[in-house]
């Protein structure tokens, strides 16, 4: 089972899960290209200093195309604004 310290998978599917969506923050960072390589999760309730989760994405071009190569997780601290991390 995969752990990202303290997040069980069944936690990350949760997270990914439309149906949770309100119940969920997330804060979006993008490359000069404009594609996604952070995704901050938090609990909507989460304040300054509470563990989330970090989904990073890195890209390759195909063919022109800029197609996701990796994806991982890590564990982040929300910094308390909503769209602020630390």
């Amino acid at each position: 089972m995969i752990s990202v310290k303290g997040f069980t998978t069944i936690s990350i599917k949760d997270i990914m899960n439309p149906v949770t969506s309100p119940a969920i923050k997330k804060f979006f960072v993008a490359n000069e290209s404009g594609d996604i390589t952070d995704i901050y999760y938090a609990q909507a309730t989460a304040s300054g200093g509470e563990k989330c989760l970090r989904q990073r994405l890195a890209y390759a071009t195909v063919s022109g195309i800029d197609v996701i190569q990796k994806e991982a997780w890590e564990n982040a601290t929300w910094s308390g604004s909503t769209w602020d991390i630390l």
